[in-house]
């Protein structure tokens, strides 16, 4: 085929030529597609600008009542934490006392019996002085 003209150095034939125009005419189409007038442009951003504010407002309502959620979980969690505290203090002071009571309980019992291990002493030492006195 023989080039209809030539341009820096390259020959272009009439494929060439009808390829070029062609592609030339589906960028235009496509870039007239894509390219939107601008009423219709604005109204749909501004139709988007409406949908993310609500979704804001959403999301800070949300936001709100999560925390304040959160708040009542927290004060619920505190007042059990405090009465857990409180019956365990309670539950301890009592076993301290109960054990308090005991010991003193237990310390009187061994002052009885040291008393009367110190009897039977006394009463043994008797008994051997009396076997003393007896085998003479």
């Amino acid at each position: 085929m023989e080039p209809l003209f030539t341009l820096g150095g390259a020959d272009f034939g009439a494929l060439e030529i009808a390829l070029g125009v062609a592609l030339l005419l589906v960028g235009l189409l496509i870039g007239s597609m894509l390219r939107r007038p601008d009423a219709r442009a604005q109204a749909e951003l501004m139709a988007m600008r409406g949908q993310q504010a609500e979704l804001q407002g959403r999301l800070s309502q949300m936001a709100e009542e999560q925390a304040s959620r959160g708040d009542l979980f927290q004060k619920a969690l505190d007042e059990r934490l405090s009465a857990m505290t409180e019956r365990l203090g309670r539950s301890l002071t009592d076993q301290t006392e109960k054990s308090v009571a005991r010991l003193n309980h237990l310390d009187k019992r061994l002052e009885v019996i040291d008393r009367a291990q110190t009897n039977i002493r006394e009463l043994a030492g008797e008994v051997a002085s009396l076997q003393a006195v007896l085998s003479n």
